[in-house]
């Protein structure tokens, strides 16, 4: 066989194998490229719970709502730190938002400024678990409970003791003050059309006219 003839034949058996490592290098790529845009196609912001420790005790959880959210649950420690397979102290979960935040409390839990809450959260979301772990917050300040009443109607309805008035957005928020000294929040829905207050208590109703 001449030269020309084995630099010929080599050649081509180079080419073809080029051809089909190309061809291999492309299919990977294309690949890798469906995979990045799956997985950033399918992530999601992760969501971030606010904390509310209460004088003298208890403790509240709440988290915005988003699409597709059906399920939040919280396990954590009082500054022990979650190790393995420790579920911690306060296990809390929900499977219903109110008003556009997923809300969950424990009023057993006491807690002191300075204490840290080390936890893990799960959230449902489109029937996928995310899991966030290793998370942290530290108590500054212990604050007054607000107790939340939602009323359905304006009419003939009387509250004594209130210390505030402030009209919300899709309704009226009252403050109150009970007999063990806690504030209570109570939502009315709608707005009325009177209103009558005197000396720490409202009426409120069609007319204005009903007298507690």
């Amino acid at each position: 066989m001449s030269w020309e003839s084995r630099f010929t034949k080599g050649n081509k058996y180079k080419a073809s194998t080029l051809g089909r490592n190309t061809a291999v290098m492309i299919c990977t790529s294309t690949l890798i490229l469906f995979w990045l845009h799956f997985v950033i196609g399918t992530a999601i912001e992760k969501p971030v719970p606010t904390f509310e420790a209460f004088r003298p005790i208890g403790i509240r959880v709440t988290m915005p709502h988003v699409d597709g959210l059906t399920e939040f649950f919280l396990w954590g420690n009082i500054n022990v730190p979650l190790e393995g397979q420790d579920l911690g102290s306060i296990q809390l979960k929900t499977y219903e938002q109110t008003d556009g935040q997923w809300v969950i409390e424990d009023m057993s839990v006491k807690l002191n400024p300075g204490d840290t809450i080390y936890y893990t959260f799960f959230v449902n979301i489109n029937n996928e678990v995310h899991r966030y772990e290793r998370q942290q917050y530290t108590v500054e300040a212990l604050v007054q409970r607000v107790e939340r009443v939602q009323l359905s109607t304006y009419e003939d309805t009387c509250l004594n003791d209130v210390i505030a008035l402030k009209f919300i957005e899709d309704g009226m928020a009252i403050i109150r003050k009970g007999q063990d000294g806690e504030e209570k929040e109570t939502i009315v829905s709608t707005r009325p059309v009177a209103i009558t207050i005197e000396k720490g208590r409202i009426e409120f109703g069609k007319s204005g006219s009903k007298k507690c």
